[in-house]
């Protein structure tokens, strides 16, 4: 059975690309994910010959870089203001995960369940699905306002096999994730844990929260290996959260 796919998204370090990394290694994770518009890994600023530092870098550190993701605020690419200035910046994502040997990306989509959204999102996600089956890049969209089943739904109707659902793990105390839910569906989950704060939500550290870990981690595609489970603090939690995290994790699985 393959390991569990256990990665750290280097932005809840809040510190530098370098120091990162390095952080994550010593924590004990061999991937990482990491966002591609901040920090220092948006593709336009990042040189080739950047890019090739950065391979050796992660080869030194006994890291693998699982992902980039261009996961944008609000409605991502379906900000009508915004939609074509992003997409070709998704492209240059998918760009960079080629040229540094992840196999993998993030997107922000915006809602396919929302009757005005409905048509631009399904226009974007085909958009998506065209251009992760040309890089060969694995690509999970984030829609942040529908429910997991319908943005899987939605998936599966393209037929595209580069094209996964990537999913907060914060929303699943208001809409618990059925452990039955479909493989070949589901390509990241963001692991965080909350507990409600009236009409809000506080992230806690993992285990002291509401959110069901342990279903999570055992979901049909996390098993098998084709969906990764990230670890994502806010990084006022501090260096140490993805450790504990991780940590936690391993007291109910030993593959990670």
């Amino acid at each position: 059975m393959p390991p569990i796919r256990l990665a750290a998204w280097l932005d809840s370090y809040g510190v530098g690309l370098r120091t990162a990394l390095e952080t994550a290694a010593r924590q004990g994770y061999r991937t990482v994910q990491a966002s591609a518009i901040a920090g220092e890994l948006r593709p336009r600023e990042f040189s080739r010959s950047g890019r090739r530092h950065l391979r050796k870098f992660l080869k030194d550190l006994g890291l693998q870089l699982d992902a980039c993701a261009a996961n944008y605020p609000g409605a991502g690419l379906c900000d009508s203001a915004h939609a074509d200035q992003r997409l070709a910046e998704f492209r240059d994502t998918l760009a960079l995960c080629a040229d540094l040997g992840a196999p993998r990306a993030g997107v922000t989509l915006g809602s396919l369940a929302a009757a005005d959204e409905t048509p631009l999102a399904r226009e974007m996600l085909a958009n998506v699905a065209e251009m992760a089956s040309h890089f060969g890049i694995t690509t999970a969209i984030h829609d942040q306002a529908s429910p997991l089943p319908a943005a899987a739904d939605e998936v599966r109707r393209l037929g595209c096999e580069h094209l996964r659902v990537a999913f907060d793990a914060a929303q699943s105390v208001a809409d618990p994730v059925d452990p039955a839910l479909g493989a070949d569906t589901l390509g990241t989950i963001y692991l965080r844990d909350v507990r409600r704060q009236g009409d809000a939500f506080e992230e806690v550290p993992y285990g002291r929260g509401e959110v069901d870990l342990r279903t999570l981690a055992t979901l049909p595609d996390v098993i098998s290996g084709h969906a990764a489970l990230v670890l994502r603090r806010d990084p006022t939690a501090g260096v140490d959260a993805l450790r504990q995290g991780r940590e936690y994790i391993l007291n109910f699985s030993d593959r990670a």
